[in-house]
This record gives C-alpha cells, structure tokens and sequence, in this order.
C-alpha cells in the first residue's frame, strides 16, 4: 500500500478535510420548511464553494509534495539533521525558512549538486507556500460561514495494535475522559519535532484521566519497518504515550488517509464525538495550544471535571 505523505508548513492552520451531515427540519409549518430549503441551498452552495477551495489547496500541496518525493533520499537525510538538531527550537518558523536554515546550518554534509538540487527544492516551495496560505486564508473564509447546526463528526470505532504488539480497540477511547489523538510519519520533522511536547502533554492529561494517542500513517497495516522506525524516533525524542495502527480498510484506517498535512491531531470525547476543527501543525504553534486546551476543557465542562 503506497500512503500518501504531504508535508505541510509547521504554521498553516487549516482544517484538513469537513464533511457535511444537514440537520433537515420535518416540521409541518410552511415557514419552517421554506426556511430550511433555503439553508439547505446555501448548505449545498457554500459546501460547493469549500470543496472547490479544497481542491485548489490539494492540487498546490501535492505540488509540494512531488518536490519531496522527487528526491526523497536527500530530502530524508536533510530531515534525519533536523531530528538531531534544532526542530524543537524552531517551531514557530515558517517550515520553508525552516528548511532553508536547516541546509545552510548542514551545508558541508552534501555535495555540491545535493546543496544545489535542495535549494532549487525549497525555492519551490517558498513560491508554492505563498499561494498555499492564500488559498487557505480563503477557505477559512469560507468555513467560518459555515451553518452552525452541523451534527458532529466522530472517529468510527477501531481494532488494531499498538507499537508492542499488544491489541487495541475503541475501548481506549471510551476508558479516558478524553482522547489527544496526533497523526504523523517519519519523515515529517514538524511532526518529530513535537513529540517532547505531546509526551509532556500526556503526563499533564493523565492527572485529569486523559491521554494522547499517536497514530503514524506509515504504520498502517502493521508496516513493520515502518513501526521500527518510529519506534527508534519515539525512544529518541522521549515519546513514551500509546501508538497505535489499524488496517488501512477500516473505517479508521480511511479516515487517517483522508489526513493530508502533517502534524494534525484531534480531540475526542468517550464517545469518539471530535471536538472541534482538527488542529494543522504542532500544538505549540500560534494558538495551536489554546484551541487544544478549549477543545479539551469542552469535553471535561459536560463531564463537570475542573477545566485544564
């Protein structure tokens, strides 16, 4: 199975993907009824209008994404100097001027042909980067528009296993007040990046009986050498919280190829019910944490707990 792995900037804040579920109104009252085709109709325009924007960022961001797939071997041994370097200090830089700080800092371990090809590739992206925050800024627009009796989305239930072998199912969800769920691969260095912090995280969570979750998107499927992999890079960056896998068929499965920019994670109630918009980048980015932590207080202000 060939996942589809798009590294995204470390600062774009846009919500990865929206289906839409209408609440449709069976009242017998004529006015009742005309006022709810007409929002059905502005549902159907505006969800044209989004998907169309959508389409738009899709097509940009894969552009980037063939920059890194061109020359994935240099582009991975430019990553594997961030994991050992300075990801962590630089979160809240654009992950253009990132990538152009990391090659100028690591210049002398390529050759000059690699120096070249990479600076052609990030030179790319700053251009494609410009039009990808554009597009996205429009699309926020258009989502804040949004009607406001949409029926919340929930994570469908799951079996699988952890990174030890050990089976796992829903029930981790429905055991915790709360669920941080974090999807990343490898070779996203934003999403190595915050790993310290979403293990820092988990412990803070636990006093209020939640937890974080990872879920890799190369380990679907029980990809072993996926799974050793981020096995080293969590023992690396001291990330001790359950991952777990699924079968790329299952519901859940589907739903983890559905995430196109990377880091993003969720928040979800017992139920599976996600809080909220997903949250693109590190969660210390701009005002990642604050979103993370009223998505979480959401969830424990209806289970009457003391907010975080």
């Amino acid at each position: 199975m060939k996942i589809k792995k798009i590294v995204s900037l470390a600062l774009l804040s846009m919500m990865v993907f929206f289906m839409v579920a209408c609440n449709k109104d069976n009242s017998n009252n004529n006015e009742a009824n005309v006022q709810t085709k007409e929002e059905t109709r502005l549902d159907k325009d505006q969800e044209k209008n989004m998907q169309e924007k959508k389409k738009e960022l899709d097509a940009k961001m894969e552009e980037q994404n063939k920059i890194f797939e061109k020359d994935k071997e240099l582009w991975d041994k430019l990553f594997l100097k961030a994991d050992k370097s300075k990801v962590g200090e630089n979160k809240d830089m654009p992950y253009e001027d990132f990538l152009t700080q990391l090659l100028e800092e690591n210049k002398s371990d390529f050759t000059d042909e690699e120096v070249k090809t990479l600076e052609e590739g990030i030179s790319k992206i700053k251009v494609l980067a410009k039009d990808i925050q554009r597009l996205n800024n429009e699309y926020q627009s258009l989502q804040s528009k949004k009607m406001p009796d949409r029926n919340a989305e929930t994570f469908p239930s799951f079996t699988g296993k952890d990174f030890d072998g050990n089976d796992v199912d829903s029930t981790l969800i429905e055991n915790s007040k709360f669920t941080v769920m974090n999807f990343w691969f490898n070779g996203c260095a934003p999403c190595v990046g915050e790993i310290g912090d979403l293990n820092k995280l988990n412990e803070k969570l636990k006093e209020k009986g939640g937890q974080v979750i990872g879920v890799n998107t190369e380990a679907l499927d029980g990809n072993k050498t996926a799974i050793e992999e981020a096995k080293k890079i969590l023992e690396t960056k001291g990330g001790k919280y359950k991952n777990i896998y699924f079968d790329s068929s299952s519901e859940a499965g589907k739903y983890a190829l559905t995430v196109t920019g990377f880091p993003t994670t969720i928040v979800l109630d017992p139920y599976g019910k996600i809080m909220g918009n997903p949250i693109l980048g590190p969660i210390t980015a701009n005002d990642n944490e604050k979103l993370l932590m009223e998505q979480i207080n959401k969830v424990l202000d209806a289970d009457s707990s003391t907010p975080i």
